[in-house]
């Protein structure tokens, strides 16, 4: 999901489905974008919109080579332009993206035929003028790592380096700063511990432990003062689904086991940044799903059944600070 003023767009999972707007002065819903693909789902992944335009994934799971492209929309005009495509079992489950409103930071894997190996790459598009920049690229069978979630603001990239098993199944982050002469490292965060980066500038927020391991505690870090701030799971009984980030609020929300699936608990906490307070919210109908903000609204996804969910939103002056 996510806020354009007063508009709320949301996407389903299931295939055939696309992305929804809603707007809520008029009450009017209707069908915003739809697959290219006669199988395709536009809603597996994050779909993000920064000023006029909007970039989102298309994929194709049902496709016997497995296909998806990364794309920008114009709110207006709603032309589309592809800005990745990539037809390649190996990069399955699909690629990991963000958008600042003019570039793309992108993250994903394929298959060399001729090295005989998996090659990671991690490149960052400029969607104005096409102009693809290469971070890195390297093969990354047996090691050292394959590039994960990324995060992208100005001439600042955050990508997640993901270790082998051979390596404990660890994860780092790596912080890029664009120059005159590309992009160069400036900091790193390689304990092994560090994962999940989501950023709202100047904060960049991850999970305190590795990528796979349920998380007690966030790491929020100012790109600008270099300050570091751990934030604890207000409910440290539970461990918590991944980090993110809804305008100025840290989300947290709880993994709940169950004999069947996880699933992600009916109640839930926003912290905002930088110094709280944290806002407890509860559902009795279901589990919440996922989340969007704005300066005026918050809305967020409940599951009231095996595929149904109800949707639900507030002001965002009207959240309940204590």
């Amino acid at each position: 999901m996510a806020w354009v003023g007063d508009t709320l767009y949301w996407a389903g999972a299931r295939p055939g489905d696309g992305i929804y707007k809603y707007d809520i002065a008029t009450g009017k819903k209707e069908l915003f974008l739809r697959t290219d693909f006669a199988t395709g789902t536009l809603g597996s992944y994050q779909f993000i919109p920064r000023g006029d335009k909007m970039v989102f994934l298309d994929v194709d799971y049902h496709a016997k080579v497995f296909q998806w492209k990364i794309e920008s929309v114009d709110f207006r005009s709603r032309d589309e332009e592809t800005i990745l495509e990539v037809r390649d079992n190996v990069s399955w489950p699909g690629p990991y993206y963000d958008f600042d409103g003019r570039r793309v930071a992108i993250a994903y894997d394929t298959l060399d035929r001729q090295k005989h190996c998996t090659v990671s790459h991690l490149m960052v598009v400029d969607i104005g003028t096409g102009a693809r920049e290469l971070v890195d690229e390297h093969c990354a069978d047996y090691g050292p790592f394959l590039w994960g979630p990324v995060a992208l603001h100005g001439d600042v990239l955050v990508a997640e380096q993901d270790l082998p098993d051979k390596k404990g199944k660890g994860s780092n982050l790596v912080i890029f700063r664009r120059g005159k002469e590309g992009w160069k490292v400036s900091e790193r965060f390689d304990d092994e511990r560090d994962s999940m980066p989501v950023m709202n500038w100047p904060w960049l927020v991850w999970k305190k432990t590795k990528r796979y391991d349920p998380g007690y505690q966030d790491m929020a870090y100012n790109l600008e003062t270099h300050e570091k701030k751990f934030i604890l799971a207000p409910n440290v009984s539970m461990p918590t689904a991944d980090p993110k980030l809804c305008g100025d609020w840290i989300v947290w929300s709880f993994v709940v086991p169950s004999s069947s699936q996880q699933g992600i608990g009916g109640e839930a906490y926003f912290y905002r940044l930088p110094n709280g307070p944290f806002i407890e919210i509860k559902r009795e109908a279901g589990p919440f799903e996922t989340f969007a903000c704005s300066d005026r609204w918050v809305a967020w996804a409940i599951m009231v059944g095996r595929e149904l969910y109800r949707i639900e939103w507030i002001r965002a002056k009207d959240l309940p600070t204590k």
